[in-house]
């Protein structure tokens, strides 16, 4: 390896040490906010445009892509057992969850169902 890429190593790394704190600062805002927003104002959108941020935000966590909800990502990968569970939890809350937020992501893209 020469020492351009190492110096370039070097420099990715402490930009990612600059980084995970701003990302922290943000993620603890915006839990905040949404706390906030939930007490506060439980039908306005702001609670749910956060609440739909960190469930984007889980699902690039596990791998999945950072537009998708893990719903979604569940609804479309519905034959893993993971995803399963986790629609089985969600249908005792909204019946046909996962599927409806497959469908929804496939539209938002501009896909046929």
């Amino acid at each position: 390896m020469s020492l351009l890429d190492t110096t370039m190593q070097i420099k990715t790394r402490l930009a990612w040490l600059a980084i995970i704190p701003l990302c922290a600062l943000a993620a603890l805002s915006g839990l905040s906010w949404l706390t906030l927003a939930a007490m506060y104002d439980p039908r306005g959108r702001r609670a749910w445009e956060l609440a739909e941020g960190f469930d984007r935000l889980a699902n690039a966590a596990i791998g999945g892509k950072s537009e998708m909800t893990i719903s979604a990502h569940a609804g479309r990968d519905s034959h893993r057992r993971w995803s399963r569970w986790l629609c089985w939890l969600l249908n005792h809350v909204d019946p046909d969850h996962c599927a409806k937020s497959w469908l929804a992501y496939r539209a938002y893209r501009g896909e046929q169902p």
